[in-house]
């Protein structure tokens, strides 16, 4: 699954504005709750976010991401989710959730790195989180992601618990953003943008 996914991903990251095959808003934005800190896009620069449904074969997968520019500049991805198995498309029906297989977070409302993270499924498995289809409609694609993980300290050398912390994340895409295809027996439905703020 992890190589159909990077050729999805690799599919989505080409795509250009002018190519998108649906009609609707360019609505991009985040609105993100970790551990009692509430951060919204484009804090402290330019954010990115995508995310990528796949399936081949009977296999499946959703992933998630948002890249997020610190306050020095400096560009990395610092939430993800991913769910094996989960199918997406524009007939997907509300009320439809993913449990993650992997969660990686850090502390958006940081304006550098602070050394803490948030997982479930690379450091440990404590914890829960979903995401549910809110809305999928002609104009827009948003969804909720919910549940507890386990804030880390100490880095990859040293790796140690702290507490269970809490996540609540609404993800809002502009239908035009999204795209559906089929390629060579994958069918991929995918959407990224540059984030804006509300």
């Amino acid at each position: 699954m992890a190589g159909l996914f990077f050729i999805a991903l690799a599919m989505t990251s080409c795509s250009k504005n002018e190519d998108k095959a649906e009609e609707g808003i360019a609505e991009c934005s985040y609105r993100i709750t970790i551990d009692g800190e509430t951060t919204t896009a484009n804090r402290f620069g330019q954010d990115w976010m995508t995310f990528t449904s796949e399936s081949y074969e009977g296999d499946a997968g959703f992933s998630l991401s948002i890249v997020q520019t610190k306050a020095n500049g400096q560009q990395d991805p610092v939430f993800d989710f991913s769910s094996d198995g989960a199918r997406f498309n524009r007939e997907t029906p509300v009320g439809t959730t993913y449990t993650a297989n992997l969660f990686h977070a850090f502390q958006l409302s940081a304006p550098e790195f602070d050394g803490f993270e948030y997982d479930k499924g690379r450091l440990g498995n404590d914890g829960e989180i979903t995401l549910t289809v809110t809305e999928n409609s002609i104009q827009r694609i948003r969804f909720n992601v919910a549940g507890t993980v386990m804030k880390w300290k100490g880095g990859v050398e040293n790796p140690q618990e702290v507490a269970l912390a809490s996540v609540d994340a609404e993800l809002v895409f502009g239908r035009a953003n999204y795209n559906e295809m089929t390629s060579g027996g994958v069918i991929l439905a995918s959407a990224n943008c540059d984030c804006r703020e509300r």
